[in-house]
């Protein structure tokens, strides 16, 4: 967003608005006196957008997150599904019943971690009781050791997934409405508490150049800007 000359970060915007809100419930009381519409109900409506932003924020870096351990745990899957093809043949090959991996492999392509998980221990079992026709077959020795490992590891995964799924991730295509309002709130009050503050040594901590200089000298690093629509 910017404004004359300076422009906010997203990235900004949350310690900016808590560098504001902190002058702002310090000064209340002398800001009211010129401009009494920003009382105590503009200072709580004020706040309560400072922390939707924080939240926005932090649902977004769990929706990252959450597609990170999506990616890893379906690679994972699949990286599973090509090694039970072969084994697939080898307990056909050594004339045993082989549907138990069909039905894994049916699991691990439908994304249904939980059932796939079960059918490994099944299947994990199965083999150990036959292994050595299998193994004689094409099958490595160490492959229910194999089992085991992405059976333990795939639980992890999904549970990980589902357990940032559950903490109420609400995401919207364009949050920019969110920054619009905090940003129009943080200039008025910004405006007005350097007109009640002119020259006293409290002016300069409501000039937003000054303070945006201030956060960037002692926070060295790029970002996007908000739209200025």
């Amino acid at each position: 967003m910017k404004n004359g000359g300076f422009s906010i970060k997203i990235e900004e915007y949350a310690p900016l608005g808590d560098i504001i809100l902190f002058n702002y419930t310090r000064d209340l009381p002398t800001i009211v006196t010129r401009y009494p519409k920003l009382n105590e109900a503009y200072k709580a409506s004020f706040a309560t957008k400072l922390e939707n932003i924080k939240t926005q924020e932090k649902n977004l870096v769990k929706s990252k997150q959450k597609k990170e351990i999506t990616i890893s745990l379906y690679e994972e899957a699949d990286t599973l599904v090509e090694e039970l093809v072969f084994v697939k043949d080898y307990i056909k090959d050594a004339g045993l019943d082989n549907r138990i991996v069909t039905a894994l492999i049916h699991d691990l392509r439908s994304r249904n971690i939980e059932g796939a998980c079960d059918k490994i221990e099944t299947l994990k079992q199965y083999i150990q009781a036959n292994q050595a026709p299998i193994v004689e077959e094409g099958m490595a020795p160490e492959f229910p050791t194999t089992l085991e490992a992405h059976k333990t590891s795939l639980a992890q995964k999904n549970k990980d997934q589902k357990t940032i799924s559950d903490s109420g991730i609400v995401l919207t295509g364009d949050n920019n409405s969110n920054y619009t309002d905090l940003y129009n709130d943080i200039i008025n009050i910004a405006d007005k508490a350097k007109k009640v503050f002119k020259n006293t040594p409290f002016e300069d901590q409501y000039v937003i150049s000054k303070i945006l200089q201030s956060m960037r000298s002692s926070n060295k690093g790029g970002g996007a800007t908000t739209p200025t629509s």
